[in-house]
């Protein structure tokens, strides 16, 4: 039984690839059934989901500038939006990768190139703030 079963709350997969979205969204919902988690691969489904609340945000690297425009056309749409966590994916972390993460206000960055469990595992730990995984980056 997964240690996520309990906990509740909304989660969005962001990324440019609709495929590795949707995918990485069911492993999150295997993981834990109380989370509604959803995925979205342009600004608008974002900015819809930025309005109706969120939880934590999980970004492939490559989706970065995509969230970013979300954010900005949220803001200039005057919605009112709860301030998520932000978790960034990439298998190729460096310095100028985490530089650029917290300039963006991202909560963590973790490593891609894990397994799938060690990924899932550090993108939930990310939601209780108390919790550190292997391979996250946190600020």
């Amino acid at each position: 039984m997964s240690p996520y079963k309990n906990s509740q709350g909304h989660i969005l997969v962001c990324h440019h690839d609709d495929l590795t979205a949707r995918g990485l969204a069911a492993l999150l919902r295997e993981a834990s059934s109380s989370f509604t988690i959803a995925s979205a691969t342009s600004i608008g489904e974002i900015v819809k989901s930025l309005e109706s609340g969120l939880d934590l945000i999980v970004l492939g690297a490559p989706s970065l500038s995509l969230f970013e425009s979300a954010s900005n056309e949220a803001f200039q749409r005057g919605i009112s939006v709860s301030l998520p966590k932000v978790v960034m994916l990439s298998s190729n972390i460096n310095e100028h990768l985490i530089q650029e993460a917290q300039s963006q206000g991202i909560d963590a960055v973790i490593d891609a190139s894990m397994s799938a469990d060690e990924v899932v595992n550090a993108i939930f730990s990310v939601i209780d703030s108390s919790t550190k995984a292997t391979g996250v980056s946190a600020f």
